[in-house]
């Protein structure tokens, strides 16, 4: 698997599929790029696709104790990637993974087209839109979810995985998916951490001047469509879309459906007359 040495010095692991205009695949929390398989190989035919391993996770560098573990700060490693890609890139991604991709496109005007983002955790967009009940709801539930992590309870991720897919949802996990999201809880918390303590401004978004696309599964948590409705109101150039029966695991759910909005998005350039 190749990697991009950072400016930092650390090694960001990604992989590489098809043949196209770039289009980077970026991957929620906890997760790594194969989080996007049962998609790649509807656009692969036409994308050059880059999918990381963000910084501390997967195969990409661990986050030394003590570092930046800002939405920003990642960001930086993923704007590197947009540079290395040579051209102006597309920007997928997945919940978490979404609000780190639109940090990397305010950093990189002009080299990134458009993004499509499937379910961004982006709680930021409701404090800049004034739905604050909302907001400080999620506040309290991902805290709460956070400090029992950190106190070694481990079973709060039962909690978490029902929140997003359902009474159940955890349940209905294969045994080696449970065992995958409990050893990865504690650094899920990080992330938590960082998506409650975002930067972004109003005016930030106003400024990102490029088509984003928006969606949320229809089985989702009130939460998804409020943030998808809150970003609707901050960014210029915006289309929302729901998913019917999907809930916060569309990728793996409806792959299908993801490429095809992805595409929507991702449009080649019209020929010059």
């Amino acid at each position: 698997m190749p990697h991009l040495t950072l400016t930092n010095g650390r090694k960001l692991f990604y992989a590489e599929a098809g043949a196209g205009d770039p289009l980077i695949l970026v991957h929620g929390s906890p997760g790594e790029h194969r989080m996007w398989g049962k998609v790649v190989e509807h656009l692969s035919p036409r994308f050059r696709l880059l999918m990381p391993d963000l910084p501390g996770h997967a195969s990409s560098d661990p986050m030394p104790a003590g570092e930046d573990i800002s939405t920003p700060a990642t960001a930086e490693a993923l704007a590197e990637l947009v540079d290395f890609a040579g051209q102006p890139v597309w920007m997928a991604a997945h919940s978490y993974g979404g609000n780190i991709t639109l940090h990397a496109a305010v950093r990189r005007p002009g080299q990134v087209r458009g993004l499509a983002l499937f379910e961004p955790v982006f709680f930021q967009a409701l404090k800049l839109a004034g739905e604050q009940e909302t907001y400080e709801s999620a506040r309290r539930f991902f805290t709460l979810y956070a400090d029992r992590v950190l106190a070694g309870r481990i079973e709060a991720v039962a909690d978490l995985i029902d929140y997003w897919f359902g009474p159940g949802g955890f349940a209905r996990l294969p045994q080696e998916v449970k065992d995958y999201v409990q050893a990865a809880a504690p650094g899920d918390t990080r992330d938590i951490t960082a998506a409650f303590s975002d930067p972004m401004t109003k005016e930030d978004l106003a400024g990102l001047a490029i088509p984003v696309l928006i969606a949320t599964g229809a089985a989702s948590p009130p939460v998804a469509p409020a943030i998808a409705k809150a970003l609707s109101r901050l960014l210029t150039d915006v289309r929302s879309s729901t998913v019917g029966s999907a809930t916060h695991g569309l990728l793996a759910s409806h792959p299908v459906v993801v490429a095809k909005l992805i595409q929507m998005v991702a449009k080649p350039k019209a020929p010059s007359p």
